[in-house]
């Protein structure tokens, strides 16, 4: 199976992303985004690729301790933004402010108990952010300034 560890989002929160969602899908009508419901969005602490259904168990059992010894995190919505890929755009996302020196004590946590368990390191830096939606192949070189211009433009709740 597919899996990572994530942090599942309250439902205020996941309201507050809709209206954001809803905005960015009005301003971008003519792309090709897979937009993520927002019952599905969620903060993404460490991802493990394909792991089998006793490996996830083992693991989960050595973050249930280390979860409740860090949470709960007070974090609010921050800026919308877009990661992009050799200029293009990749990832619509939600990014995060609060309590980020905790948010990030609990990823290394995470990642040191995914380590003992024989998992990948993680390469890339920890970025906290909420994913709303993914660009599809084949985008119009237009399609990047469009999506500057969108994220200008958008509202996000500061707290949700």
């Amino acid at each position: 199976m597919r899996a990572f560890v994530a942090i599942e989002l309250p439902l205020s929160v996941q309201t507050a992303l809709a209206g954001v969602g809803a905005q960015l899908r009005a301003a971008l009508p003519n792309q090709r985004v897979r937009w993520v419901a927002p019952s599905h969005i969620h903060l993404t602490i460490k991802f493990l690729g394909e792991i089998s259904s006793m490996q996830a168990e083992d693991l989960a059992g050595d973050l249930l301790p280390v979860a409740v010894q860090r949470l709960p995190i007070r974090l609010a919505l921050g800026a919308a933004g877009c990661f992009s890929q050799r200029g293009m755009p990749g990832a619509l996302w939600v990014g995060l402010s609060g309590e980020k020196t905790p948010l990030n004590g609990l990823q290394r946590a995470v990642e040191a108990a995914a380590l003992a368990r024989g998992h990948q390191p993680e390469t890339r830096a920890f970025r906290p952010h909420l994913t709303l939606g993914r660009f599809g192949a084949g985008l119009p070189a237009a399609a990047a300034g469009q999506v500057a211009a969108a994220l200008q433009k958008v509202e996000v709740p500061l707290n949700g």
